[in-house]
């Protein structure tokens, strides 16, 4: 038996043999030959998931290869193969080896990303399913004696045909000792079934007709259908703005792809924020249960497993999904969705750190299909791509039905004067977090029986809680940050790592000292808007208030159907929204955003702003959207409220080109992590040196430096950033690195290719 690192490999699907090189599941890449047992070689192929002997103990891994000639002798037999059908395509196995290759991550947890635990580990789940018997009729049925209840029961799954025992007691009223009675008369039978754990629920009602789509839709929608049907790699960039029928296109799109026997995936940021479009999916597709797949993690391990098995044996057609939906098992795959593919939740926060956006690009490549990313407002580096040529732009320039964009209105807040600092408990008559010229148009707003929005960019009650006596500030033991102070539980939290305690009494840094709550949140705005309105019926959205299992798509449900007026959240409520009702949008607060210590502040608050103002005036009447700012000359403020993408991006490229930030030059994000702070320090000081000698010529960089938020999660964190145009090398000479670097079991070393967050 031989051991040797991944140094890239020819996956063949079509091999056999009866020695198999197995990569084994492990933190770190190892692969071992195993003879193959003559029971399992015509079931063995490359991909398949195995079980192996690993000293006195078994572990298990994925066939990589069918070797000629193994690296040893005596090698030791492969256990068994996986009953359920856990076969890697080699398409997804060469894509598997580029994402380690290029995120400088072992392929073992990139295969691990592809094929999770939680879907290897769950098994189908059986249940009883009760069916009427042939050859009865109600006639025969009086003449058995039957009850008043058995005949009713009877009855009842005749109309229905055959349904689940639970389901079928549940909404009959009857216990299953009426079911055993009737198969004791012989006139249904309750055998056991699989059942399909289906987290999608029933199949809604259809489209009904479809709407006329604008010019610009029609010419977008053309683009991508001849693509799809000359079957080559066509990367498109559908650039539209808000309300102008993107997800059209897309709909579209998928039903060309399946009018054409072939299969689509759809992309989305985060599948809790976009119910609307996994309904609009399920509505036009899923004209029979598991035909659309659902995928991300918030799904129960049977529900991942059960929609693994519909995916990769071809019952689902269609897969709305996150990020590590890109990995689907598609077959026949024809066409790719990015939707709102500026977000940076396509990017991965653990290894293999891959950004979902570009393994599509990378997918529809070697899959030879068109891959079609959307937004409203693209990332300066989509849209560079389309500027040079690489991706094909499609504009959508008017909203449907031409309506307006809404007007937007700047509020300055640096000519208000200063409002006193709210004492947690007291009460705050001037409600300093909403400008009179907010109130006054949500009063308005109100009076017209119509909805808004106002958009906060954190949740909780206040920032920070600092002693109005000696200054202290209660920050996070784990993290070096303040504590959020969250009225509801009246407790403090920190957003990294979780940590909670309940609300100071006193000061413990000085006797008698009392706590300011500075700064505002979702769950202060509520009060302030209450207070303001006290008739008016105001809904939070926010990851503590939509925490439960559907409670997101059943608040988004009772605000369009006017249950309530106001709507108070943070990013949530600028994702993907439609509510015609909506005429006014408030950005109670944005300034945080534009100071954060990264190159891409600016044009994060910019699409922010544009999202979060494109829920406003989707209806008839035109919207407004009300912007308080104290930088109201800012540039992403002054472009977003223009509706300006085009200067926005001009401007912040030139400074990007300027000063050597992507799309110009690509990043490469070095953090060496330790419980130890010196430790962490000389680390990173030592090995950055040997860092810089292996890729001289191949990438530059600058000190090593802490990293903003120094301490997180109890770790102590420096960082290397470096800049290079020749990723692909750099990132191959630094994977070796990697792979040979001495264990430190103090320090552990990230390598982030191409990074989206620096704090």
């Amino acid at each position: 038996m031989a051991s040797q690192l991944f140094e890239g490999q020819e996956f063949r699907s079509d091999q056999r043999g009866s020695v198999a090189r197995v990569l084994l599941e492990r933190k770190r890449d190892c692969l071992l030959d195993y003879a193959v047992p003559e029971r399992l070689v015509k079931q063995i192929e490359v991909g398949a998931h195995v079980r192996v002997p690993l000293r006195r103990a078994e572990t298990t891994g994925w066939v990589i290869s069918f070797p000629a000639r193994p690296a040893v002798e005596g090698l030791r037999e492969l256990s068994a193969i996986s009953s359920e059908p856990f076969h890697l395509s080699a398409t997804l196995l060469h894509l598997a080896e580029w994402v380690a290759g290029y995120y400088c991550a072992p392929l073992a947890a990139t295969l691990a990303c592809i094929l999770p635990a939680p879907v290897r580990r769950a098994r189908t789940q059986e249940q009883l399913l009760v069916a009427c018997l042939p050859g009865w009729e109600e006639a025969a049925v009086d003449r058995l004696g039957c009850s008043p209840r058995e005949k009713r029961a009877w009855a009842r799954l005749r109309e229905l045909g055959p349904s689940w025992l639970t389901e079928l007691c549940a909404s009959t009223g009857t216990g299953p000792q009426i079911w055993k009675k009737l198969v004791e008369r012989g006139l249904v039978e309750l055998r056991k079934a699989q059942r399909a754990r289906h987290p999608l629920g029933s199949l809604p009602p259809g489209p009904g007709e479809l709407p006329v789509l604008t010019e610009d839709q029609a010419g977008a929608f053309e683009a991508v259908r001849t693509a799809i049907r000359q079957n080559g790699f066509s990367p498109f960039l559908l650039f539209g703005v808000t309300g102008s029928g993107k997800t059209e296109v897309y709909l579209r799109s998928v039903g060309e792809a399946l009018s054409q026997g072939r299969s689509a995936l759809v992309l989305v940021p985060e599948i809790a924020l976009t119910p609307q479009l996994v309904e609009q999916v399920q509505s036009r597709f899923g004209d029979r249960p598991g035909k659309v797949a659902l995928w991300h993690s918030r799904l129960s391990a049977g529900e991942r497993h059960d929609q693994w098995r519909d995916i990769v044996c071809g019952r689902a057609r269609v897969v709305v999904g996150a990020r590590s939906a890109v990995f689907a098992p598609l077959r026949g795959l024809g066409l790719i969705v990015v939707d709102e593919e500026h977000e940076s939740a396509y990017k991965q926060g653990e290894t293999p750190r891959y950004h979902a956006r570009d393994v599509a690009v990378m997918r529809a490549r070697r899959e030879g299909i068109p891959v079609l990313l959307g937004s409203a407002c693209p990332s300066l580096e989509s849209y560079a791509n389309a500027l040079a040529g690489k991706y094909r732009l499609l504009e959508l320039r008017v909203r449907v039905e031409d309506r307006p964009l809404p007007l937007v209105r700047i509020v300055d807040l640096r000519r208000r004067a200063k409002k006193s600092r709210a004492v947690v408990g007291a009460s705050s008559p001037e409600r300093p977090w909403l400008s009179p010229e907010l109130q006054e148009e949500l009063a308005k707003r109100l009076a017209l029986r119509e909805q808004a929005i106002l958009y906060v960019n954190r949740r909780g009650y206040a920032r920070v809680l600092q002693c109005s006596d000696c200054g202290a500030v209660k920050e996070c033991p784990h993290c070096s940050v303040a504590l959020t102070y969250h009225r509801a539980g009246e407790n403090l939290r920190c957003h990294f790592c979780g940590h909670s305690e309940p609300f100071p009494t006193a000061c413990s840094a000085c006797p008698g000292g009392r706590f300011d709550a500075l700064g505002t949140g979702t769950e202060r705005i509520v009060e302030s808007v209450e207070a303001a309105f006290p008739s008016a019926k105001v809904l939070r959205m926010d990851s503590d208030s939509m925490a439960k299992k559907g409670a997101l798509p059943d608040a988004l449900r009772a605000f369009a159907e006017r249950r309530f007026d106001i709507l108070v959240g943070t990013q949530m409520v600028a994702k993907g929204l439609h509510f015609p009702r909506v005429t006014l949008v408030g950005v109670v607060q944005i300034d945080g955003l534009l100071h954060m210590p990264d190159f891409r502040s600016a044009e994060r608050a910019f699409q922010q702003l544009l999202q979060v103002a494109g829920r406003s005036g989707r209806g008839e009447t035109r919207g407004v959207v009300y912007v308080q700012t104290r930088c109201p000359v800012h540039p992403a403020i002054q472009f977003a409220r223009h509706h300006d993408y085009r200067g926005f991006a001009e401007q912040d490229l030139d400074f990007r080109t300027s000063f050597g930030y992507p799309p110009a030059t690509r990043l490469l994000l070095l953090i060496w992590k330790s419980r130890s702070d010196e430790l962490c320090r000389r680390a990173a000081e030592s090995e950055a040196g040997e860092i810089r000698r292996r890729l001289d010529g191949l990438a530059e960089g600058g000190e090593i430096l802490p990293a903003p938020i120094l301490r997180l999660q109890g770790a102590f964190r420096y960082q290397l950033l470096l800049k290079t145009n020749r990723m692909v090398e750099a990132s191959r000479v630094l994977k070796r690195w990697t792979e040979t670097r001495t264990r430190r079991t103090e320090v552990d070393l990230v390598v982030d290719v191409d990074p989206v967050e620096f704090l």
